[in-house]
């Protein structure tokens, strides 16, 4: 008896416990009824797949972006604002392009009801092997398939037992990127290459399915194909397969063939992966709701209808309309113009025939979403505008596609489409309204607090004064887009008070009003040329200001775009070989000196006219005259090239060696990779100097200079030649070099470098120039070793001789461009190839657990220089008397490292070194170090530095060679939304600066002897 109660007891808890230790995850299975075709069930309950391609890209950012990096509350927000707008749709699985987290696979399904589809890419859009990318996935290459069923062993490993997996797929449309070359099919027929290719791949997706049925065997498996392409290699290589995963875009419907050529090649069922239609009309230039819907309409209707048991082919499980929102970054590139809705089409299709044109394409990449993207967040996420297309699923979905009938189907969806087409566009109207009014109103304030503390003697104890100061300003802007084709906007600045500070001049000196003093304006070196003025008031800002403005006016044929201080980018990248257009942004302070660049208006062709871009105003960039630029650029994979012609137009000759009326470039870049890249260019840089007389100085082998006078500048003068070299034929190799003849006065500008180097082009003439080196790149890591040699044609007039020469009045001079010996070492870690690590916003941007790089330079300088020219703080231009003595044995080292500690952790560090001269006249070396932190932790950010014998922050500091000992600076701030590492916009917090003196520092900054000066600054900044 007691046996027989302890056998019931055990069997009771035995029943509790079973559930505790059973897998979490449904069993899920596909199957076959002769009669009625295929099903999918879960738990032995059927359903039909009513899913969609999940996108989340928020506006302004694009396929790097990562979701699950964020921090929680923010994933949650995300998934919130998404998922319940699909479970009121009726959505019931999605897709997704990333590898979304267990815990929000189980999430997605236990509060909504949603499947997740676990979709492991398998190679598709290039991969790493062994240190090597390779953007073409070698199927055939042995490491190359044990490295993805590797990956692919640890991914599906993840999601053993996890709730919410609906089932397995490998791949996206893989078989539209054979385009790998191997020496076993080089000899084959193009077609028949392919044919081998796919075979290569189709074997793996075999190994792979049986790979994650060994892992996870209660789910399915598929392969996501294009289209139904090579059905007789699935049939063969493929036996394995439970699904068919296809993405199709044959408009409407995709025809009984479709499905007549699945059931009898292969007799699997199909879901489509991706199928759906853009809501973007090419030929009438506009959102088409309509067509969209009318589209997405027809291909449901058919799926219903060749589902089971409706008396078709019956082997239809559902699909997953691509896709859920707009994507904004699928055009330029990809990494420009994340910012702006792109309507410019990348591919054409004819099934799409509403929209479709002899030769124009039609295919807008950034809009296939059922639900449009608004500029408007709330609670940090854009909001969703749903389309008609999401309003007619809702509706259709209700239809049981398992039990209905095919009468019922055709019932149902004989609906016109025009009602959900008029909520679709209302609701356009008032999201347009709420993001993009014909008036919209936004604004900024700023307030500062200063606590400064002089006089501050260390040793004997004690501080002598305390002085405070406040500041205010008020960013008012009007935005006005009175048509589709137009937008127009400006910003009004109110300056109140100026705060007085030591620290923050850089900051807030243009703000101010001061009495200008006369000496201030005289040139000890060339008082002739700079007589003696009467002291004067000099305000070089208005109290109320027009700060920055735009007008942007979109036409059939061109783009026209106004600028006035709000940034332009340079034309490097579109043939700009010899960067005679620079950069012009603000964002770190450039208008200084009452400067608006970027001041001008651009025109951009279209149509017949892509490829000319026509730019000109007073000041187009930083410090330049009024002058008009013309370019026109061509580029394809093989060959590009370019035409640049640029005309000052309010010349301000100064007889200066950057003095020109007139300059021409052109450029032919040949990409024959990987075995060589060569770019070819040519640049005059005009007539104004010809005839001009100088001195023409020789190095002679024992280090003495011969000088000939009396020469004249001639064509060969204006001219310069550059050509770059490289190759990548050698594994895990890049070999770059690169030759620049410039003549005596082919000068264009310092080109901005971006690959984490400390070597540039100078920009200016009078050199012979030799760069080269090495780049080795394995995985994440890579090395580059580089060295440049560089030799003016006319070296540095001697003293003796009536030198130096001086920027501002001889016709050249040597400065930049003087005899240099450099080699330089760049070691980089980034092991996510989607973030490039040197770009600007980088520190936005990476999403590398660690990255990380350090460059190291050494220098000699075997000649000396001329005399090179500075502005004072009023914007005077000023002549150095002297210039710089050769050296040997300068070097520095500059570093930076991310680490992202945690989703809503972000730490950045940096170190800077060396000894250098300065870039003025003074001879004395300077051997200095720095180091700082900043990071981000959630809401909070803390920004921190301390610089040893180091210059100041502006770059003057470092023209006259004025240093200090030590200098620091803390600042802690939380921010009303997520903080950025770029600007100090909505945030409250304080900024704890400090310097320490010795005798290289600036008399009038320590007029009392003190040896230590510090202030504390409180600021506020608010923006709606």
């Amino acid at each position: 008896m007691y046996s027989r109660k302890r056998t019931l007891t055990a069997a009771i808890l035995l029943m509790f416990l079973i559930p505790v230790f059973l897998p979490a995850g449904s069993w899920v299975k596909v199957a076959k009824n002769p009669e009625e075709g295929w099903k999918l069930l879960v738990d032995g309950e059927q359903i039909a797949v009513h899913g969609v391609v999940w996108s989340f890209t928020p506006i302004g950012e694009n396929y790097s972006y990562s979701l699950w990096d964020q921090p929680k509350e923010l994933i949650q927000e995300m998934i919130d604002t998404d998922a319940a707008l699909m479970h009121e749709m009726g959505v019931n699985a999605i897709r997704v392009f990333t590898d979304v987290p267990p815990e929000w696979i189980s999430y997605l399904y236990q509060r909504y009801g949603i499947y997740t589809v676990v979709n492991d890419l398998f190679g598709r859009y290039g991969m790493s092997v062994d240190g090597r990318w390779y953007p073409r996935t070698n199927y055939a290459d042995i490491r190359t398939r044990e490295l993805i069923l590797e990956q692919l062993t640890e991914n599906v490993s993840r999601y053993v037992d996890v709730p919410g997996v609906l089932f397995y797929l490998l791949g996206n449309e893989n078989n539209y990127g054979l385009e790998w070359d191997s020496d076993a099919i080089e000899d084959l027929p193009v077609g028949q290459r392919l044919e081998v290719r796919a075979g290569y791949l189709y074997s793996l997706f075999e190994e792979g399915i049986q790979i994650v049925k060994d892992i996870d065997p209660t789910k399915p498996v598929g392969i996501v194909n294009g289209d139904i392409q090579y059905m007789n290699l699935i049939d063969a290589l493929v036996p394995s397969l439970d699904i068919l995963g296809v993405n199709t875009y044959r408009g409407d419907a995709a025809q009984d063939l479709f499905y007549e050529s699945v059931a009898e090649t292969l007799d699997v069922p199909i879901v489509y992966t991706e199928f759906g239609a853009d809501a973007f009309n090419v030929v009438e230039g506009r959102e088409d709701q309509y067509h969209q819907a009318s589209i997405i309409k027809g291909q449901w209707e058919e799926i219903y209808r060749q589902s089971y048991g409706k008396g078709g082919y019956q082997n239809t499980l559902g699909g997953f309309v691509f896709e859920w929102m707009d994507e904004w970054w699928k055009s330029a590139g990809m990494v420009e113009d994340l910012d702006v809705h792109n309507d410019d089409a990348s591919w054409s299709n004819g099934a799409y025939a509403h929209d479709a044109a002899f030769g124009v394409n039609n295919m807008n990449e950034e809009w296939w979403g059922i639900c449009a993207q608004s500029t408007v967040k709330t609670d940090g996420v854009h909001e969703r505008r749903p389309r008609a297309a999401y309003y007619l699923l809702k509706d259709l979905w209700t239809l049981d596609q398992i039990n209905s009938t095919p009468e019922e189907i055709a019932a149902h969806f004989d609906r016109d489409v025009q009602p959900y087409v008029n909520r679709g566009e209302i609701e356009a109207i008032r999201q347009s309204d709420k993001e993009d009014p014909v008036v919209d109103f936004r604004g900024k304030m700023m307030f500062v607090g200063n606590g400064h503390f002089t006089d501050i003697d260390m040793i004997n104890g004690g501080i002598d004064q305390i002085s405070t100061s406040r500041g205010q300003w008020a960013y008012l802007g009007l935005d006005i887009s009175p048509f589709n084709s137009v937008d127009a906007g400006m910003t009004v600045r109110i300056q109140g008070e100026v705060p007085d500070t030591v620290f923050e001049q850089e900051a807030y000196s243009r703000y101010g009003s001061f009495t200008l003093d006369a000496a201030s304006l005289t040139d000890p070196a060339n008082p002739a040329n700079n007589p003696p003025l009467p002291n004067q008031d000099f305000y070089p800002a208005s109290r109320v200001e027009i700060y920055d403005g735009y007008f942007n006016w979109e036409t059939d044929l061109a783009d026209v775009d106004f600028y006035f201080h709000n940034g332009h980018t340079d034309w490097i990248a579109e043939g700009d070989y010899f960067g005679l257009l620079p950069e012009a942004f603000d964002f770190f302070g450039m208008d200084k000196e009452g400067s608006k660049a970027p001041f001008g208006a651009e025109f951009t062709g279209k149509d017949y006219l892509e490829g000319l871009k026509i730019y000109g105003g007073p000041e187009i960039y930083w410090g330049s005259d009024p002058q008009v630029m013309a370019k026109y650029y061509r580029e394809n994979e093989t060959l590009s090239w370019s035409l640049l012609y640029n005309q000052v137009v309010g010349a301000d000759q100064s007889g200066s060696s950057n003095g020109y009326s007139q300059r021409a470039s052109g450029w032919i870049g040949l990409n024959l990779w990987p075995w060589i890249n060569t770019d070819l260019g040519v640049l005059f840089s005009g007539s104004e100097h010809l005839g001009d007389s100088y001195d023409h100085v020789d190095k002679n082998a024992d280090g003495s200079y011969s000088v000939v006078p009396n020469q004249q500048i001639n064509i060969m003068d204006t001219l310069a030649y550059k050509v770059d070299l490289s190759t990548e034929l050698i594994l895990y190799t890049k070999l770059f070099a690169r030759y620049i003849y410039a003549g005596r006065v082919a000068d264009s500008n310092n080109i901005i470098t971006r690959d984490g180097t400390q070597t540039v082009d100078v920009g200016t003439g009078n050199r012979h120039e030799f760069q080269g080196g090495v780049r080795f790149q394995y995985g994440g890591l890579s090395v580059m070793p580089k060295f440049l040699a560089r030799m003016p044609l006319s070296h540095p007039l001697p003293f003796a001789s009536g030198g130096p020469r001086k920027s501002l009045f001889d016709p050249f001079a040597v400065y930049a461009n003087r005899e240099a010996y450099q080699v330089e070492v760049v070691v980089a870690y980034d092991p996510t190839g989607d973030t490039y690590f040197f770009d600007w916003d980088n520190a936005e941007r990476e999403n590398a657990p660690l990255a990380g790089y350090v460059s190291l330079l050494y220098s000699l300088y075997e000649g000396p220089t001329d005399a090179t020219s500075y502005k004072n703080m009023y914007g005077e231009d000023f002549s150095f008397g002297l210039g710089l003595p050769s050296i040997n044995g300068l070097w520095s080292v500059k570093s930076r490292v991310v680490w992202n500690a945690a989703p809503s952790v972000r730490l950045i560090g940096t170190i800077t070194g060396g000894a250098a001269q300065s870039t003025g006249e003074d001879d004395r070396i300077v051997t200095y170090f720095g180091s700082g932190v900043s990071a981000r932790m959630g809401q909070w950010f803390i920004d921190s530095s301390v610089d040893v014998n180091a210059w100041g922050y502006e770059d003057w500091y470092k023209q006259f060679n004025i240093t200090y000992p030590l200098q620091w600076k803390l600042d802690v701030s939380r921010g009303f939304d997520i903080p950025s590492f770029v600007d100090t916009d909505n945030r409250l917090g304080v900024r704890w600066k400090g310097r320490m003196y010795d005798q290289y520092a600036p008399a009038d900054e320590v007029p009392g002897g003190e040896n230590w000066n510090m202030e504390v600054l409180a600021y506020l900044s608010v923006s709606w």
